[in-house]
């Protein structure tokens, strides 16, 4: 049957590959898909390149070569690349699929090519695929496109586009032998298949081929996907040494972002985050609050640890395992004290800012002290803010070994901070005097 432009452009737009992963807490089996090229390239000159005989990867399995070869006396189509977003995080026969911008459209348009009869043929080269796991998808068969498996397959699940009008369901025939059930359709169009899930009962051996009759105009795509079962990923938040009970910690996922309030050692407050392949590996990913230091990640079990915990960028790589994979934190407060005294022969008050923290503004009356600043333990900067008629001359401290640069020009000194309660805290002297 002949398509009509805006027909054709419709069934491409079935014509979805995407990466069927999703990390739905609540999804039971991500199914992920192999990317694949058409058997030529076209480009907008009308020249084309044979790819058939490419190996490509099947997430979860490993290679597989994809070969195209054309019944005598036809020839093969071409391959068109489309963006299909609408169709996008949709579910089929238990299946979670997820988001992506790759997708594919073979298509007939050839003008006078007629019907096109062509085999394409998924050589395993790590040996016979596990079937449990193994799923062949077909989208968008027009009345008149047929494609029949090398052996016999089950139909497990269907997307109908719903688009008006929505698309006719697949129809599958001697167990091997699929294309559009057009006439138990009650929708105006007639032709168009959606996305369909099969099934392989039994062993494929080392290959499976579907044999297309491809109309003229007509848009299809297939692939191969993989079933991988999800695992649980936990993470947990636990408040070491002065880090208050109930401080909220900001976490990321891979793209999952959720909050745990910290608790009490040795387990912390834990939350489910999202469900994951089985087997992929994922970087969680800690907002370290300002003053606080990550002292420790542990994962359960060690082995499923990717390299080693980066402590100071509060990050770990993990392998997702059968069941519930938990990554436990521990945070410290890294803080110490500061008290800002001015000294010199002034009158008055003076003011200061304290970073990190963005701390102040602080009163210091001439020849006094401030009270005891909590700040982040390391390198502090203080700034005191200009006064009319008066002249930083110099900073120094108490230890003396915690000063750090004294700029007389910007007004600042860079003091360090150690850890610890006001019994080690860090006393800055700044001196001024009246005048240039």
């Amino acid at each position: 049957m002949k398509r009509y432009p805006s027909q054709t452009h419709r069934i491409l737009l079935l014509a979805i590959l995407v990466p069927l992963l999703s990390i739905a807490v609540h999804a039971q089996v991500t199914l992920q898909h192999m990317k694949i090229n058409g058997p030529y390239v076209t480009t907008q000159t009308n020249s084309s390149t044979s790819i058939s005989g490419t190996t490509y990867t099947l997430p979860g399995y490993g290679p597989v070569r994809v070969t195209w070869v054309a019944t005598p006396g036809s020839s093969l189509p071409f391959f068109n690349p489309k963006d299909v977003p609408s169709a996008y995080n949709q579910s089929a026969g238990g299946y979670t699929w997820g988001s992506d911008t790759q997708v594919i459209g073979i298509n007939n348009s050839s003008a006078g090519a007629g019907t096109l009869s062509y085999i394409v043929t998924f050589h395993f080269q790590a040996g016979p695929p596990d079937v449990s796991k193994l799923v062949l998808m077909i989208a968008a068969l027009a009345n008149g496109t047929t494609a029949t498996a090398s052996q016999g397959v089950s139909l497990t699940g269907e997307y109908l586009f719903p688009v008006t009008p929505v698309s006719a369901p697949t129809r599958l025939t001697s167990g091997n032998f699929i294309e559009s059930d057009w006439s138990n359709h009650t929708g105006s169009d007639h032709v168009n298949t959606g996305w369909a899930l099969f099934k392989v009962p039994s062993p494929v051996g080392n290959s499976l081929s579907l044999r297309f009759s491809h109309i003229y105009g007509d848009g299809i795509a297939f692939t191969l996907g993989y079933a991988v079962d999800n695992g649980i990923l936990k993470v947990c938040k636990v408040a070491g040494p002065g880090v208050a009970l109930g401080t909220p910690v900001t976490f990321t996922a891979g793209s999952s972002t959720f909050t745990i309030p910290a608790g009490p050692a040795p387990g912390g407050t834990c939350v489910v985050g999202p469900s994951l392949p089985v087997g992929s590996t994922v970087t969680v990913a800690e907002t370290i609050p300002a003053g606080d230091t990550v002292s420790s990640i542990t994962v359960a079990l060690p082995g499923q640890l990717v390299g080693t915990s980066n402590l100071a960028g509060g990050s770990v790589s993990v392998v997702i395992g059968i069941g519930v994979t938990e990554v436990t934190f521990t945070d410290e407060k890294r803080t110490g004290f500061l008290e800002i005294c001015k000294t010199g022969k002034v009158t008055g008050s003076f003011t200061f800012n304290v970073n990190p923290g963005g701390l102040g503004p602080f009163v210091v009356p001439a020849g006094a002290c401030s009270p005891a600043i909590e700040v982040a333990a390391g390198p502090v900067v203080i700034t005191e803010l200009p006064s009319p008629g008066v002249a930083m001359i110099g900073c120094n401290t108490i230890p003396t070994n915690e000063q750090g640069p004294c700029n007389l020009g910007a007004q600042t000194s860079t003091v360090t901070v150690v850890p610890g309660d006001i019994s080690t805290m860090t006393i800055a002297f700044v001196a001024n005097r009246r005048g240039p």
